[in-house]
C-alpha cells in the first residue's frame, strides 16, 4: 500500500482525535508561553532513587502536534494543564520525548507533575 495514503489515514485520525479529545494548555519554553492544544496522555507514579534516598512522583504524557510548536521541547519547559504544572523530563536515553507516529505527526512529550 502506498505510503502516502497511509500518512494521509493517520493524519485524518490524528485531526479528528484532537477535534473531540483535545485540551488547551500553556506551554512554557524560555520565559516564552504557548497556548496550545494536546492530548493528555497516560500517567502513573514513577519513583527515582539514589542511594537512600527515593523520590516519588506522578508522570504523564502529553501528545502535542509537530506543528503546534516551532521547536522541540525540551528538559525543563513547563505545561500547565488543569491548574497542575507538570516538567517536561526526560526517561533515561530516550530523552524527553519521542514520535508517538509513523509519520512524525505527534510527539509524546513525557512530564512529572511538580
Amino acid at each position: 500500500m502506498d505510503s502516502h495514503v497511509l500518512a494521509k489515514g493517520a493524519r485524518w485520525l490524528i485531526d479528528r482525535q484532537f477535534k473531540l479529545a483535545s485540551v488547551l494548555v500553556d506551554y512554557r519554553h524560555h520565559g516564552q508561553v504557548f497556548p496550545i492544544h494536546v492530548l493528555v496522555g497516560g500517567g502513573g507514579a514513577e519513583s527515582l532513587v539514589d542511594g537512600d534516598v527515593s523520590i516519588d512522583f506522578k508522570r504523564r504524557d502529553f501528545l502535542i502536534l509537530a506543528s503546534a510548536l516551532a521547536f522541540e521541547p525540551e528538559t525543563g519547559d513547563r505545561i500547565l494543564y488543569n491548574g497542575v504544572t507538570h516538567e517536561v523530563l526526560s526517561l533515561g536515553s530516550g530523552g524527553c520525548w519521542r514520535w508517538s507516529d509513523d509519520y512524525h505527526i505527534l510527539r509524546r512529550v513525557h512530564t512529572k507533575e511538580i
